[in-house]
């Protein structure tokens, strides 16, 4: 007896159903919103958890505890990163692969690139720096604090150098971009929200600051809509984050002669 003598219908099990995509729009901004209180959070902890230590010694030797403000330091800010690094890289992540399963890395723009992007990106960037030059100038505030009270500088650099590229690169270039590209626009609106996003959590910065890291965003933003990789963005990132701590590293130790 075969299977047409039963007369067994064909089962048609109907189109497979596709894959979500990137989050859309609004999620991503309102993911982006909630990365970055995951950042502050973060890094509040950080900043609180060396007073605590020092008023429990205080307290375990008879004396007074003390809750004064934290000074900025370069070992602060390195754990600041560290923790940062550990809470928002997982995160951003899993909130990919929840919408690109089998896709994540895609989706995040780990993909490979090629080489004209990065010196294209390069070029943006020296375009960048001059800029800053003329409109900040060797003036930084932030920085010079940050060199003052930085005993020993290695911690500073991996911060600034390493973890800080890597955390804001993930989230804004990679993550976020991603969602943002699918509005009218494109890579053009993904790169001006993310840039102006980007730039408006440095508050530790003033207003002229700030104009140089959106400009800085939007050179990268081009890079990784061109590319289609955020790994050029992280290295053009690193790069100027190492040329600036560099420059003032000189005028710092030169205020010193």
């Amino acid at each position: 007896m075969t299977r047409d003598d039963l007369h067994v219908p064909d089962f048609d099990p109907g189109p497979l159903p596709s894959k979500p995509g990137p989050w859309p729009f609004a999620a991503s901004l309102g993911w982006l919103v909630a990365l970055v209180g995951l950042m502050l959070v973060v890094q509040s902890v950080a900043a609180v958890l060396p007073l605590l230590g020092k008023a429990l010694v205080a307290a375990s030797q008879g004396k007074r505890p003390s809750f004064g403000g934290v000074e900025l330091d370069g070992n602060l800010l390195f754990v600041a990163q560290l923790a940062c690094t550990a809470a928002v890289l997982p995160s951003v992540w899993w909130l990919a692969h929840l919408r690109e399963t089998g896709r994540t890395r895609e989706y995040l723009g780990l993909r490979g690139f090629s080489w004209k992007h990065l010196v294209v990106g390069a070029l943006g960037t020296g375009a960048v720096l001059g800029v800053s030059s003329f409109l900040v100038g060797e003036e930084n505030a932030t920085m010079r604090d940050l060199l003052l009270n930085a005993s020993p500088k290695l911690p500073l650099w991996i911060a600034m150098v390493v973890l800080a590229p890597v955390v804001e690169e993930a989230v804004f270039r990679g993550f976020v971009f991603e969602g943002l590209c699918r509005v009218r626009g494109g890579a053009w609106t993904a790169s001006g929200l993310t840039s102006l996003l980007w730039a408006s959590i440095h508050l530790q910065y003033d207003l002229k600051e700030m104009t140089v890291i959106f400009l800085f965003g939007l050179v990268l933003g081009g890079v990784r809509g061109a590319s289609g990789s955020v790994w050029p963005c992280l290295i053009l990132h690193a790069v100027n984050n190492a040329l600036s701590a560099a420059a003032f590293e000189l005028e710092f130790q030169k205020g010193l002669t």
